[in-house]
């Protein structure tokens, strides 16, 4: 018994020494645990504030609408006549996200003219995005596709499986720039699909026409 209580003795008092050396430890060291964690947070405040530079974003949100409109009234106009027109082209199904990520499309953004503190007024989005490539003296066509892949970085596609919305974001170095090619983008996608229903609305008149004629 006394053999036990002997052991019990001595395991607490290895524990309270064991403890007492980590206090002991921790105290020795108090400064670098202090100094390190201060260093690191002013560090990061300092590249926060003064090094790194902000971005903004710019999110809008579209419902895509059917591509046929024109063709439809077209077709309607025709059936009063009693000429049938093919209707498989009316099951065009679009992919915005893809139309919006294209290369064609980016060609045509990067020809805008956008405003920006920084650069002025009246300067193509191609001239802002390669701006830090002037000394290199690249062809146009190089800077084109470094310009292109420079504004596809700053673009993101998502669509809503469940509902089909269109999410686009964008982002820049200055809030009304990012908004700005936010707003470029969506216009460029209804000319894009003005253009498209034109075609169709063409293409429509063209066989009501053949189809009078025979």
């Amino acid at each position: 018994m006394e053999k036990n209580n002997s052991s019990n003795y001595h395991k607490l008092r290895n524990q309270k020494i064991d403890i007492f050396d980590i206090i002991l430890s921790v105290a020795k060291h108090i400064k670098i645990l202090i100094t390190v964690p201060f260093i690191c947070g002013l560090l990061t405040i300092i590249y926060v504030l003064f090094i790194a530079s902000p971005t903004y974003s710019s999110t809008s949100k579209i419902i895509p609408s059917g591509g046929g409109g024109g063709f439809s009234q077209a077709a309607t106009l025709a059936a009063q006549f009693g000429i049938s027109v093919p209707s498989k082209k009316e099951d065009v199904e679009w992919s915005y996200p893809d139309i919006i990520l294209s290369r064609s499309m980016a060609l045509k953004l990067i020809g805008r003219q956008f405003e920006t503190k920084k650069f002025g007024t009246k300067k193509s989005l191609l001239a802002i995005l390669t701006d830090d490539l002037k000394e290199l003296k690249l062809d146009s066509h190089k800077r084109k596709i470094i310009g292109m892949n420079r504004f596809m970085n700053l673009l993101d596609v998502s669509e809503s499986k469940k509902t089909g919305i269109i999410n686009i974001y964008t982002k820049a170095f200055e809030p009304v720039f990012a908004k700005n090619i936010n707003v470029a983008v969506i216009e460029e996608l209804e000319h894009y699909q003005l253009e498209y229903n034109k075609s169709r609305v063409s293409e429509t008149k063209l066989f009501i026409q053949e189809r009078i004629i025979d």
